[in-house]
Order: structure tokens, then C-alpha cells, then sequence
């Protein structure tokens, strides 16, 4: 598995979430090793099967189409592309911009670059330094 907010690729059958939780036995919650980020195992979750069961929901992947990567620096001005992962070893930069709203998956726009980096996350305009600006790595459509 790997972790959408850190990018860390683990085994999530190794990794427990919380040894001392009393349901750590039947969690359905994976815990990343590295930055603690909790993803939920549809799998063995009971919930996820009978909402998937009762609504229909087909559990396959959607098809894929990739466009280029770049690093949200590189991006030019007025495009937009999706974060596909925020590649920094600064727990503090990665929490505070995960607070902001930028995490994998996200679309932000590239606004203006100077006299500093502003992007838009759905409705906010946010300005970023130039160095946290080139560890977020970005799909950008073809």
C-alpha cells in the first residue's frame, strides 16, 4: 500500500494502527508508519460491503487517463492540474498544507508566480513559498 499523504509504500498487513485500541483486532483502519495519515481497508470493512451491496456500487477502477507530472513551480500560469503527492520530509509543511486543503487528489490552479506562488483550492486563494511549491508533484491533463 502506499500512503496518499506521504507517498511511504508499506505493507498494510505488518503495520497495526494502535496496539493499545481494544478493537485492534477487527480495525479496519491502516495507520501509515511514516506520518500516521489513517486510511480505512474498504475490505474488511462490513460497512463499506453492505453500502457497496445495497447501493450497487461497483467496486472497480475507473479507467485512467494520465496526462504529464510536473512539480506545481513548473506549472504554467491559469492551468490546473490534480496533486498526486506532497514530496517533503517537514512534517509541519505536510500537516499545514493537508489544514489548507492540499493533499493527493486535490485540483489547485496556478493563479500568478510573482512576486510569490498563489494557487486556488476550489474557493481559496493561497500563497506559497517557492521551495514547498516545487515539493508538490502535479498531474497535469494531456
Amino acid at each position: 500500500m502506499k500512503c496518499s499523504l506521504c507517498g511511504l509504500e508499506y505493507d498494510e498487513n505488518a503495520v497495526s494502527c494502535h496496539a493499545a485500541c481494544p478493537l485492534a483486532r477487527h480495525c479496519t483502519v491502516v495507520c501509515c508508519p511514516g506520518c500516521g495519515y489513517q486510511t480505512p481497508d474498504t475490505s474488511k470493512s462490513r460497512l463499506a460491503r453492505s453500502l457497496r451491496r445495497v447501493f450497487g456500487i461497483n467496486h472497480a477502477p475507473a479507467p485512467e487517463t494520465r496526462g504529464h507530472r510536473c512539480c506545481l513551480r513548473d506549472l504554467a500560469t491559469g492551468k490546473t492540474g490534480r496533486v498526486i503527492s506532497v514530496d517533503t520530509d517537514n512534517e509541519a509543511v505536510a500537516e499545514r498544507l493537508l489544514i489548507m486543503g492540499i493533499m493527493p487528489g486535490c485540483d489547485l490552479t496556478l493563479v500568478q508566480r510573482r512576486p510569490a506562488i498563489v494557487v486556488r483550492a476550489g474557493y481559496t486563494e493561497l500563497s506559497l513559498e517557492d521551495d514547498i511549491a516545487k515539493a508538490i508533484v502535479m498531474e497535469v491533463p494531456a
